[in-house]
């Protein structure tokens, strides 16, 4: 599989962004002492090794740390612009502070071609089996707004913590990096979840992985579906005659979510929910966490997900005659 325009646009806004962003971040650093700059640059520079390695690593671990870095470049920028501006080290319209929004613009570009689906899907298919095709699943409604708030405390604020510390700020850096990495464990679980959610073509049919809704992976055999097209509000009609439920694991994702029915009920075992779970003789925190693991066997007459491309995965239904897509 040929990487897509957007990675190779990543990558080349990546190779030429130190030589650009440098001139903003240099300015915010002017009066700042020689141990802070050089605490600031090795991690700029580790940043940015680690990125430039990671887009050649065709893993999904290699997609959540893009995902998880790349924003960092133009954050930091913007800042340092700012701070720069403000101490009076950079004038409008002067060649630093040209070269500095350049170098914005160019993290911008790789921030939002490392958050396309293209992308996504290209790193997802790393781990594919033979001729396997995977496709992303679009992040839960609920997950897109706090995903926001979430990767300022576990990414943006762990890195201001250690520009304090270097600056001798030693309770703020302290402070920074306490509550960030706590908030960056919690940010990798879920972005690494994240990362674990496609459908895939198999020789028997279509197989739904998605850790944050299933308990485990179900296999919809090729033999039993009745056919993969766009979901509507309604249950098609034809489906009374069918045992078994709706199930919808599209988490309220915004885009087309896509309906697989099939002949019978297809034992889907989903997560449950906090309304689902036996509370009623108490228990401690440990065995509340374990019903929180434990899934719920739902009998299916039809699914819901929502493919982060729709209109490509409709295409590979119709090549891989899995249903009338």
């Amino acid at each position: 599989m040929d990487a897509p325009v957007p990675l190779w646009i990543v990558r080349l806004a990546w190779l030429v962004l130190p030589f650009l962003a440098w001139a903003g971040i240099g300015a915010a650093l002017d009066g700042a002492s020689s141990g802070a700059s050089i605490v600031v640059a090795a991690i700029a520079w580790a940043v940015w090794a680690v990125v430039l390695v990671a887009t050649a690593m065709v893993r999904p671990v290699a997609l959540v740390i893009l995902r998880l870095l790349v924003p960092l470049a133009p954050a930091a920028t913007a800042t340092a612009l700012l701070l720069a501006a403000g101490e009076g080290s950079l004038a409008a319209g002067d060649g630093d502070t040209i070269t500095a929004l350049l170098g914005f613009a160019a993290g911008v570009v790789a921030a939002v071609a490392v958050m396309l689906p293209s992308t996504g899907d290209y790193f997802l298919n790393g781990d594919s089996y033979g001729d396997e095709q995977r496709f992303g699943l679009r992040c839960p409604g609920a997950l897109v707004v706090t995903l926001g708030p979430l990767w300022l405390l576990g990414v943006a604020l762990p890195a201001a913590g250690i520009a304090w510390l270097a600056g001798a700020q030693w309770a703020m850096g302290a402070a920074a990096l306490i509550v960030g990495g706590l908030a960056g464990v919690w940010l990798w679980a879920v972005a690494g979840r994240l990362a674990q959610r496609f459908v895939v073509f198999v020789p028997a049919g279509l197989t739904v992985v998605d850790p944050l809704s299933l308990a485990e992976p179900v296999l919809f055999a090729r033999n039993r579906t009745l056919s993969i097209g766009p979901a509507f509000v309604d249950p098609d009609p034809s489906d009374a005659d069918v045992e078994g439920e709706r199930v919808d694991l599209s988490g309220a994702a915004l885009g087309l979510a896509i309906e697989l029915r099939t002949d019978g009920p297809t034992e889907v075992v989903t997560l449950s929910r906090p309304s689902e779970r036996d509370t009623s003789d108490g228990g401690g925190l440990a065995d509340r966490m374990k019903a929180a693991r434990m899934g719920v066997s739902r009998q299916a007459a039809s699914v819901l997900f929502t493919p982060s491309r729709p209109a490509e995965f409709l295409l590979q239904t119709r090549r891989a005659n899995s249903a009338r897509a």
